[in-house]
């Protein structure tokens, strides 16, 4: 059964504190492709593997969406390949400005080569060393510091702000909405938030017996 929280009892996911303290430390970072790359992570809620293969054609200026080719997807039961599948991303647009001016997207978007170029051309334990250098510059240290943990937030933060199950479904790019529904499971919030009102509710219950008493 998944779990949000891994073997060790550690969480998988970031903290509001600890994402904000990840994008801060990303904005400025040397080199600019790890900054970008990261930041893309942060914003979108993309699998590492996805945004590692973006390519600026992929980058929708006009609607401002990153489209993202869907990974993970499963053979159909005679063994044929899945359909190849993308889906659209809403970004900020200055997300988009900031990463035009670094990696000059629309230029290389009207050229037949670069447009189909990778932007970060990194195997996959690069690009997660670079993201363990930016948390660990944000005092990001637990198992939960990584692309994955990115990911998680962005699901769980979506869903707490409100937006459908179906709506992330879509932006996670998940096949099976059950595992959109683990995924971003947001009772631990949702069950905090009660408690909290019930410890109130039984501080303010003891200091009007305190009081009664003391009548």
């Amino acid at each position: 059964m998944y779990s949000q929280y891994d073997r060790n009892g550690e969480r998988k996911w970031l903290t509001d504190t600890e994402r904000e303290a990840f994008l801060e430390s990303a904005m400025p970072w040397i080199p600019e492709k790890v900054s970008s790359y990261c930041l893309v992570l942060g914003f979108t809620g993309g699998r590492p593997t996805e945004v590692r293969e973006l390519v600026p054609r992929r980058f929708d200026f006009e609607t401002d969406d990153i489209i993202f080719r869907c990974l993970k997807k499963k053979k159909k039961k005679d063994g044929t390949p899945a359909p190849i599948v993308h889906r659209a991303v809403p970004v900020p647009r200055w997300l988009l400005e900031l990463l035009d001016q670094r990696h000059d997207l629309r230029r290389a978007q009207q050229d037949p080569v670069l447009r189909d170029q990778r932007i970060w051309p990194w195997c996959r334990t690069t690009a997660w060393s670079h993201v363990k250098e930016v948390m660990k510059a944000a005092g990001i240290t637990g198992g939960w510091g990584t692309g994955k943990g990115l990911r998680h937030t962005y699901g769980r933060t979506c869903r707490v702000n409100g937006i459908e199950l179906e709506d992330i479904q879509g932006l996670l790019g998940h096949e099976d909405i059950k595992t959109t529904t683990v995924y971003v499971n947001s009772m631990g919030l949702l069950q905090r938030e009660s408690l909290d009102d019930m410890w109130d509710r039984i501080a303010l219950h003891r200091k009007m017996d305190r009081l009664n008493t003391l009548r």
